[in-house]
C-alpha cells in the first residue's frame, strides 16, 4: 500500500504533543542555565552531527539502564526466559557511579530484561536522575500490588509505559504468561487516578510489540487507552527478528514474526495517525536505521555494557564494565567503532546479526 504525503505529514495532535516533549526534555537542557547544562546541548549537537562518522568526540546523551533481571512474568517473546539464576538487581551505588560517569546524559530509561519495581531501589534511582535534571522514565508491565502503585505514582519519574499485547484477556495471557489483564487494567486506572489526586505531571504511555497475528488488532490497544482515560500516547514495535531472540521463540511466535517490515511499518503510521486524532492519543511505530551507538549505552543490571538494548552478550567483545570505571573512555573504544563502521559501510558487526535496525 503507498503512503501518499497527505498521510505521512504530521498531524496537528502530534505537534502538540512533539512540542510537550521537546519542553520536557528542554527543561534539563536549558534550565536553569549552568556550564553543565551548556555541555550537555553542546554534545547533544556533536553526537546528532557525527552520524555519518564511526569514530567522533561525544558521550552518550541516552542511557537504557537495566534495574533487575528479576521478573514476576515469562513472556514468550523475552530473553529473561534464557536467563541463568540467580537473577541479577543494580545497587543504587552502581547506578549512581554510571551517572557519574556519564555527566552528559539528557534521558534514562529505568528498564531492561526484568520488572523494575522488584528493584527496591529503583525509586532512589529515579529521584537522583531526576535530581541531576535528567529525564527519567521506565516500563512495567504493571502486574503488580496496589501499594507498588501508589509507589510509583508518588515516584520522580517523568513518564510511566505499561507493557501491552493485546486487549483479549486470553491472548495477553499467552504472550505474557502469567499476566492478568484486568489487574493491569484496574492498576492502569488507580495510577491515573493517584496522579490527579497527588497533582503529578508525569505521563503515562502504552508500549506494544506487535506481531503478525496482532497487527489487525491495533485499534483495540487505542480503545483500551482511551477507556482507561489516563493514556497520553502508544508505542509500537515489531517483534525482533534478531537472531539471539528468535533462538529462544517457539514455533508459533516465530511464526509471528511481521513480514516486509518496511512496507508494514508505512502501512501502520497511515492506519495509526487517524486512530491517534480519533482517539486523542499520540501514537508512534519505532523502525528505521540504528542510532544507538550514536546516541545512547545499555547498561545490564551487573554493571556490565552493550551498545544497544537487543545485544545481550556483553563478553564477545567485553563491551565495557561500569565497576572499573573509565566509561566514557570505553564508548570512543575500538569496539565500538568498529560497530559503527560496520553499520556505515553495510557490513554489520558480529554482534548485530540478524538485527532488522542494522542499517542507518
Amino acid at each position: 500500500m503507498s503512503v501518499s504525503a497527505q498521510e505521512t505529514r504530521p498531524t496537528a495532535l502530534e505537534l502538540r504533543q512533539r512540542l510537550y516533549l521537546a519542553r520536557q526534555v528542554a527543561k534539563t537542557l536549558l534550565w536553569p542555565p549552568s556550564p553543565r547544562n551548556v555541555r550537555r546541548v553542546a554534545n547533544v549537537v556533536r553526537s546528532l552531527r557525527s552520524r555519518d562518522r564511526a569514530s567522533f568526540a561525544a558521550q552518550p546523551f541516552y542511557a537504557q539502564i537495566e534495574p533487575t533481571t528479576a521478573c514476576n512474568l515469562e513472556c514468550r517473546f523475552c530473553m529473561n526466559t534464557a536467563l541463568p539464576n540467580p537473577r541479577h538487581a543494580l545497587s543504587y551505588e552502581q547506578f549512581v557511579n554510571v551517572l557519574d560517569s556519564m555527566p552528559e546524559l539528557v534521558a534514562v530509561n529505568l528498564q531492561g530484561l526484568g520488572e523494575p519495581t522488584l528493584n527496591k531501589d529503583l525509586f532512589r534511582m529515579a529521584t537522583e536522575a531526576r535530581r541531576r535534571g535528567i529525564y527519567v522514565f521506565t516500563v512495567t508491565n504493571l502486574n503488580i500490588t496496589e501499594r507498588m502503585v501508589e509507589k510509583l505514582a508518588n515516584s520522580d519519574f517523568d513518564a510511566i509505559n505499561v507493557s501491552l499485547e493485546s486487549t483479549d484477556p486470553e491472548k495477553y495471557e499467552w504472550f505474557r504468561v502469567g499476566g492478568d489483564l484486568h489487574k493491569l487494567e484496574q492498576n492502569l486506572r488507580l495510577l491515573g487516578e493517584l496522579k490527579k489526586q497527588n497533582g503529578r505531571k508525569f505521563s503515562i504511555g502504552i508500549w506494544t510489540t506487535l506481531t503478525e497475528a496482532t497487527i489487525g488488532a491495533i485499534e483495540q490497544i487505542f480503545k483500551f487507552g482511551s477507556r482507561s482515560g489516563v493514556v497520553d500516547r502508544i508505542q509500537f514495535v515489531f517483534l525482533t527478528d534478531k537472531a539471539s531472540h528468535v533462538a529462544i521463540y517457539d514455533e508459533t511466535l516465530k511464526g509471528q514474526r511481521v513480514q516486509n517490515r518496511k512496507e508494514s511499518a508505512a502501512r501502520i503510521r497511515a492506519i495509526v495517525r487517524p486512530l491517534g486524532k480519533q482517539y486523542g492519543i499520540l501514537a508512534t511505530i519505532v523502525e528505521g536505521g540504528c542510532r544507538w551507538p550514536w546516541n545512547g549505552i545499555y547498561v545490564d543490571a551487573r554493571g556490565l555494557l552493550a551498545p544497544c538494548c537487543n545485544i545481550k552478550d556483553y563478553h564477545k567483545p567485553l563491551w565495557g564494565d561500569t565497576n572499573k570505571g573509565a566509561l566514557p573512555g570505553v564508548w570512543q573504544g575500538p569496539d565500538w567503532v568498529a560497530l559503527r563502521e560496520g553499520l556505515l559501510t553495510g557490513k554489520p558487526h558480529a554482534a548485530c546479526t540478524g538485527c532488522p535496525y542494522a542499517t542507518i
